[in-house]
């Protein structure tokens, strides 16, 4: 596993350079969130850490012990220029002058070569690879490349930084150029959408519902579904939560749901697997009122296993047929009336 620090220059009270409506640490801040997005997407066996993620002060002495603690492969240090003449323009990498780790211009060969492509696109000068004792580059623990994308103030460049396109574009040959140089390996594709977000398996009909039961009461806001993911004579049931185009949303979706206690799985679709087109059961209707149920020391599972039963779990998980709910009860030292849509209970005197 390798460690890149991404570092987007300046924030907070400090905006870096500014010119043409465009401040320095919005430009870098974006780039560098867009990296990391990219990486971690595209890619394997990195460990990204940014120093900041949002618009704060950040001092260079706390990048540079981040950086020792995480015990960092690469920083890469992200930046735009300025000049007093706007004429002035164009795409620059920077190492420390002094000695510098073995591997430190391999890495930054990688990056601005591959840089290079975005930047001839947009008709940027290329500035060239340089040298010079900039505090960053000297004081990192690590093999350090600071990029200067272009100028701010530069009319032009400071309108193309300022492009969220431009700074995709950027962006992902910085993270090629990160990849290259640390050997990371290229996820799978992705397969096409659209995407389930499962919430869960069971081998039976009456365990699946109880399941979904439990997916409608914690999220009400999803749109689920019982499918097979095996189908007979030896069935295996799953819950769909929602069915979603874009992977991003389903591993939010997933997420969320793994947060909830749910066993939650992204898969895609598979339409040919839905049950009955995907008709669920409606939600069943609650056995207990709310307001009779919150004093007892159980919760029931409102799912019905057939026409006569239902199928409930007290605080130990146990699972039993709704005849089960009077003897549970009755440990607990509740008497219970009833034996319809509603009980009354009440604790023995």
């Amino acid at each position: 596993m390798k460690t890149a620090v991404l570092s987007a220059g300046h924030g907070g009270r400090d905006p870096g350079a500014v010119a043409n409506g465009v401040q320095e640490k919005d430009v870098t801040l974006a780039i560098c969130l867009k990296t990391r997005a990219i990486l971690d997407c595209d890619y394997t066996g990195a460990r990204l850490v940014l120093p900041r993620d949002n618009d704060r002060f950040v001092s260079l002495n706390a990048r540079r012990d981040l950086t020792a603690r995480v015990n960092a492969d690469i920083y890469v240090s992200m930046h735009a220029n300025w000049f007093g003449d706007p004429s002035v323009g164009g795409f620059e990498s920077f190492l420390h002058d002094g000695p510098l780790y073995e591997v430190t211009e391999e890495y930054r060969d990688y990056i601005h070569d591959e840089l290079l492509n975005p930047i001839r696109e947009l008709s940027i000068h290329d500035r060239g690879k340089k040298f010079q004792n900039h505090d960053v580059t000297r004081m990192m623990p690590c093999p350090t490349i600071l990029l200067e994308y272009a100028f701010i103030s530069s009319p032009r460049e400071a309108k193309l930084l300022s492009n969220p396109e431009v700074q995709t574009l950027l962006a992902r040959h910085t993270a090629i150029g990160i990849a290259s140089a640390l050997k990371l390996e290229k996820k799978e594709a992705v397969k096409p959408g659209p995407y389930w977000v499962t919430a869960g398996t069971a081998n039976s009909f009456d365990m699946i519902t109880n399941i979904l039961a439990d997916l409608n009461r914690a999220t009400p806001s999803v749109n689920p579904f019982i499918s097979y993911a095996k189908k007979p004579p030896n069935p295996v049931f799953i819950v769909v939560a929602d069915e979603l185009e874009r992977l991003d949303h389903a591993k939010a979706l997933s997420a969320n749901l793994k947060d909830r206690g749910f066993a939650s799985q992204i898969i895609t679709a598979r339409p040919e697997m839905r049950i009955n087109g995907g008709q669920s059961p409606s939600p069943p209707q609650p056995i207990i009122r709310p307001e009779v149920i919150r004093p007892v020391e159980i919760r029931i599972e409102e799912v019905p296993t057939n026409h006569e039963a239902w199928l409930l779990k007290d605080d130990e998980g146990r699972f039993g047929s709704f005849g089960r709910l009077h003897a549970i009860l009755d440990e607990l030292g509740y008497e219970v009336e009833g034996r319809g849509s509603y009980l009354n209970i009440r604790k023995r005197r």
